[in-house]
């Protein structure tokens, strides 16, 4: 066996003494200029001896708190989880040895694992890659190979496990990064990318620090690929949990809402799309909304600016100059006989418009699903809390910084009947309280997206 070191000091600069030059920050411990290794085995501990090929790290200087020992066992239980399992890696902390065997008592052991962040984010790494329920899938992408990812939801008993995010390692096993999962069931993901081409366009981009991707630093063709390339990563792990959330084996998983909608959906109305249309076999969950509930009308605007009044008018009464609040209009358009300017329902102020507002309807929990992705079909599913007619309902979608765009609304079905569209929003639309509303809506959107509704009525 031969024996070899090299090392390197990284320290900080300084201005020499009489001369505008700076020291180096980095200084080599070598025997020759060329700065190669030094054919010698270097002994900085006494009652460390190696006997097997292997890297040594020395921390000089290292401050020992008294958390130290499980410190390291957090850090490395969360970057190296996979290498422990698979073997491929055995760590000794001190009198703490981590491997395949004693993973399982050391990853539920409070004594050494950090914060309630850390306890969550291992023990779920432990369970994807050990428990019966889980979801499984290989995956593909042309001319780079394969990769796995393991999905797995979490019952109320056990939500505090659920991460939301994945994990993506990559070989030899090491945890690069994680990214939020776009899914409303309470879960955690974990994508292993094997020794491949995948792998090593990966490393390629990684960071020194070994925590992220960063394609911004290539040139702008190879910074599009790579930026495509890792979308479609993201994107397949979150379409897969999307899936597994209705075909998972976790029948405890509360899906508020989807009872209400699922078992109407095959007898819907077909709307003509292009011959490209395929349907999806099951929708996905994509997010609750719950607006806030006002009990009573008053001139306090929600979030939206939209306040419950309704536009009342101003009477102004001749003969005591003053102000009530009478409504002016007419009723022409509801049957009613127009009444004289100086009756208690007025007119507008030309005389012969009826005066209409859009009045935000809240109060209504909604829930949304995704049906299709690739051709924008969604569904909606709530139940009415109010009588209203003329009412009309308007779709949004967010963007991962949660800043909302309008979604543009081509055709719906409503309760199985074909409903009306204009500028991109439902119109027309009329609730009955405590009736249930099933709504199929054709978006512009193509892709899977957290989603909300607001309705108004317009009086």
């Amino acid at each position: 066996m031969k024996e070899a070191f090299l090392g390197i000091s990284k320290l900080a600069s300084r201005p020499l003494d009489n001369e505008l030059l700076c020291t180096t920050g980095y200084g080599y411990y070598s025997r020759t200029e060329k700065v190669l290794p030094i054919l010698d085995d270097l002994k900085l501990d006494k009652d460390f001896i190696r006997t097997e090929t292997g890297t040594d790290i020395y921390i000089l200087g290292f401050k020992i708190e008294e958390s130290w020992k499980k410190d390291i066992i957090t850090k490395v239980l969360d970057s190296f989880m996979c290498a422990i399992y698979f073997g491929k890696l055995g760590v000794e902390v001190d009198d703490v040895l981590l491997t395949k065997d004693t993973l399982k008592d050391i990853v539920y052991n409070e004594k050494y694992i950090n914060g309630v962040k850390d306890k969550r984010k291992i023990i779920s790494q432990y369970i994807l890659l050990n428990n019966d329920y889980v979801h499984k899938k290989e995956f593909n992408i042309d001319g780079y190979g394969n990769f796995e990812v393991y999905i797995r939801e979490f019952n109320r008993e056990d939500e505090y496990l659920a991460t939301k995010k994945c994990s993506m390692v990559r070989y030899p096993y090491m945890k690069i990064k994680e990214f939020n999962v776009a899914c409303a069931v309470p879960c955690s993901a974990l994508c292993i990318i094997p020794e491949n081409k995948l792998n090593k366009t990966l490393i390629d981009i990684e960071n020194p620090q070994h925590t992220d991707w960063e394609y911004l630093r290539l040139n702008p063709d190879d910074r599009k690929l790579m930026r495509k390339l890792l979308n479609e990563l993201e994107r397949t792990i979150s379409e897969y949990a999307n899936e597994c959330l209705l075909n998972g084996k976790n029948e405890e998983i509360d899906m508020e809402g989807a009872g209400d909608l699922l078992p109407d959906l095959d007898n819907s109305i077909d709307i003509p799309l292009s011959n490209s249309e395929v349907e999806s076999n099951k929708p996905h969950i994509i997010s609750v909304i719950k607006n806030k509930v006002k009990n009573s009308f008053g001139e306090v605007e929600d979030e939206n600016a939209i306040s419950n009044q309704p536009d009342i008018g101003v009477h102004i009464d001749e003969e005591v100059d003053n102000v009530s609040p009478i409504p002016e209009g007419h009723n022409e358009h509801s049957g009613a006989d127009i009444h004289d300017s100086k009756n208690e329902t007025g007119y507008s102020s030309e005389g012969n418009d009826e005066i209409m507002k859009e009045v935000s309807l809240s109060g209504i929990k909604s829930t949304i699903f995704v049906l299709n992705k690739k051709i924008g079909k969604y569904a909606i599913s709530f139940n009415s809390i109010y009588d209203e007619n003329n009412c009309e309902l308007e779709m949004y979608y967010l963007d991962d910084t949660d800043k909302k765009y309008k979604a543009f609304i081509n055709s719906c079905v409503i309760n199985g009947e074909n409903g009306k569209v204009e500028n991109g929003k439902i119109v027309n639309m009329n609730l009955k309280k405590d009736t249930m509303y099933k709504i199929e809506v054709y978006t512009n959107l193509n892709d899977i997206y957290a989603c909300e509704v607001k309705l108004y009525a317009i009086r």
